[in-house]
C-alpha cells in the first residue's frame, strides 16, 4: 500500500525545494452553508513516490475527489494556473466521472469546478456547524442501525441501552421501500417482545448511504427498488413514522459514530468515528459540538500503487471501500482461496474469517493485523480531510472491531501508526467504539433524542 498522504507530503517537501512550485487553493462550496478551504502545495514536475511518477494534475485531482466525499461541495473553486486548472479538469472527469453525477443527485443541481482567484476563494463565507448539546433525554427512545447485512433496532431509556434485536437481511433484493419498513416494523416487534411494550417519544434512523436534510438520497440498501418506486426512498422516513406512530429522524452512519464519541467520551477536540461494515462511513463532529461534512469517505483514494483493486462501479483505483470495511477481510481471504459467493451471508463470512483468524489458521493470522495497518496508514488522510475539527479521539465502530480478532486489528493500527506517523500517534487516541453489537443504533436513538 501507498498511503495517499504520503503523496501530499511529498508534493510540500518538494514544492519546498525546487523552484516554479504551484500553491493549489481550492474550496468546497456549499450554497446556504458555506465552505471548506485547502491548500496543496505542488512542485511543475511529476512526484516521484512508491516507484510510481504522478502528474501534479492527477494530484490535484485525488486531493479533491477525496475532499469532496468527505465534505460535500456543489461547487469546487480552484485557484491555480490556468494550464494545471485545464488538466485536472480533464483528469478529474476522466477518472473520478461519477463525481458529476454523485454529488449533482445529491444538491439537486450539476456539479460545477470553478476556476477562481485566491482572493476570491478566501472571501467565501466559511462552513459553520450547528452545535449540538450531547446529554441525555428524559424517556424512551428506539434506535434503528440499517446496514446492508443486518438490521439492528435498540430501546434507549434516558440515554442508556435497554434492549436490542438484530436481524440478518438482504436489503437490495427489496423492490419497494415498503419491504424495508416491514422488516423494521417487525425487529421493532421482536424488540418490544423482549424488553416488553414500552413507550417512546421519537426513532433515530442510522443509515448506510448519503443523508443529506434528514432524507436518504442514494443508498445501496435501496439498490433494488423499482425505478417507479424511487421518489418514496427520500420520503422514507415518513413511510416509517407512519408505520410507527413517532416521528423519524434520520443520519448517515458515519455521523452515528460521531455522535456516540461525544456520548461516550470525554473529549478536549474534535472527534472522528468510522463505521466500518459492508461500507465504509467517517463522521466527525468538532470541538464545538457539530457535525461537519458529508462523511462519503468509502469513495476516497488511499492506496496508490498499482495493484490496489478498482471499485468495479465508480472505477476508482485504492479506495477506502477496500481497506477500511468488511471488503478488506473478504478480499484477503479470497486471496487465500475462501469462497465466499452468497452476498447475502456477509456476517456469516465475517465470522468464518474471525475464527480462522484467532484459531491461528495459516495466512488468516495476518487479516487482522493487515487490517490494523490499513487503518493506521489512511488515519493521516481522513484526519486532513476534517482537519477544521481538531480531531483528537478516533473511534472504531463495526463487527469487523468485536472480540479478539478487533483487539489485534486496534494493536496493529496503534503499532504502525507509531512507526510510520509518530506525529499523529502523539496528538491522536484511536480506540475501539464501545458497545460494537449495537452502538450505531443506540447513536441513532440518543441523536434523535438531541432534536426533541
Amino acid at each position: 500500500m501507498i498511503p495517499v498522504f504520503e503523496l501530499w507530503r511529498r508534493a510540500r517537501e518538494l514544492a519546498a525545494e525546487t523552484s516554479g512550485s504551484i500553491k493549489a487553493t481550492v474550496a468546497f462550496y456549499k450554497s446556504g452553508e458555506g465552505s471548506h478551504v485547502r491548500s496543496l502545495p505542488l512542485p511543475a514536475s511529476p512526484i516521484s513516490i512508491g516507484g510510481r511518477r504522478i502528474d501534479p494534475a492527477f494530484a490535484l485531482a485525488v486531493f479533491v475527489n477525496n475532499r469532496a466525499v468527505g465534505l460535500g461541495a456543489e461547487e469546487v473553486w480552484v485557484s491555480c494556473p490556468e494550464g494545471l486548472f485545464r488538466e485536472f479538469e480533464r483528469c478529474l472527469r476522466s477518472r473520478f466521472g461519477y463525481l458529476f453525477g454523485f454529488m449533482g443527485a445529491i444538491y439537486g443541481r450539476p456539479f460545477e469546478l470553478r476556476l477562481k482567484g485566491e482572493e476570491e476563494i478566501r472571501s467565501l463565507p466559511r462552513f459553520r456547524s450547528k452545535p449540538l448539546t450531547f446529554s441525555p433525554k428524559p424517556g424512551g427512545f428506539l434506535g434503528v442501525d440499517l446496514g446492508r447485512s443486518d438490521l439492528k433496532v435498540v430501546y434507549a431509556e434516558d440515554g442508556a441501552l435497554a434492549g436490542g434485536v438484530k436481524r440478518n437481511w438482504a436489503p437490495e433484493r427489496f423492490d419497494s421501500p415498503e419491504r424495508h419498513v416491514g422488516e423494521i416494523v417487525k425487529a421493532v416487534e421482536a424488540l418490544f417482545g423482549k424488553v416488553g411494550r414500552r413507550q417512546f417519544r421519537v426513532v433515530g434512523l442510522s443509515v448506510a448511504g448519503v443523508v443529506r436534510d434528514g432524507q436518504i438520497k442514494i443508498s445501496g440498501l435501496f439498490s433494488g427498488v423499482k425505478r417507479e418506486e424511487l421518489h418514496k426512498v427520500r420520503g422514507f422516513g415518513n413511510l416509517l413514522s407512519e408505520r410507527l406512530g413517532r416521528p423519524v429522524h434520520i443520519l448517515h452512519d458515519g455521523d452515528a459514530a460521531a455522535v456516540q464519541i461525544k456520548f461516550e467520551r470525554e473529549v478536549r477536540g474534535g472527534g472522528l468515528g468510522i463505521s466500518r461494515g459492508s461500507g465504509v462511513g467517517a463522521g466527525c463532529v468538532n470541538a464545538k459540538g457539530g457535525i461537519e461534512g458529508l462523511s462519503e469517505v468509502g469513495k476516497a483514494v488511499l492506496d496508490l500503487s498499482d495493484e490496489a483493486p478498482v471499485h468495479k462501479y465508480l472505477g476508482i483505483k485504492g479506495a477506502a471501500i477496500f481497506y477500511l470495511s468488511q471488503n478488506a477481510a473478504f478480499r484477503m481471504a479470497e486471496e487465500l482461496g475462501m469462497r465466499l459467493e452468497d452476498e447475502a451471508k456477509r456476517a456469516e463470512h465475517l465470522e468464518r474469517i474471525k475464527e480462522r483468524a484467532i484459531r491461528g489458521d495459516e495466512g488468516f493470522e495476518g487479516i487482522p493485523v493487515r487490517i490494523g495497518e490499513f487503518i493506521a496508514l489512511s488515519l493521516p488522510e481522513l484526519l486532513d480531510i476534517y482537519s477544521d475539527a481538531d480531531i483528537r479521539l478516533v473511534e472504531l465502530y463495526g463487527r469487523v472491531m468485536s472480540g479478539r480478532f478487533g483487539e489485534v486489528v486496534l494493536e496493529s493500527a496503534l503499532r504502525t501508526l507509531r512507526d510510520r506517523f509518530p506525529e499523529v500517534a502523539s496528538k491522536v487516541r484511536v480506540e475501539r467504539g464501545g458497545m460494537a453489537e449495537f452502538g450505531q443504533a443506540l447513536a441513532a436513538a440518543r441523536y434523535a433524542s438531541l432534536l426533541v
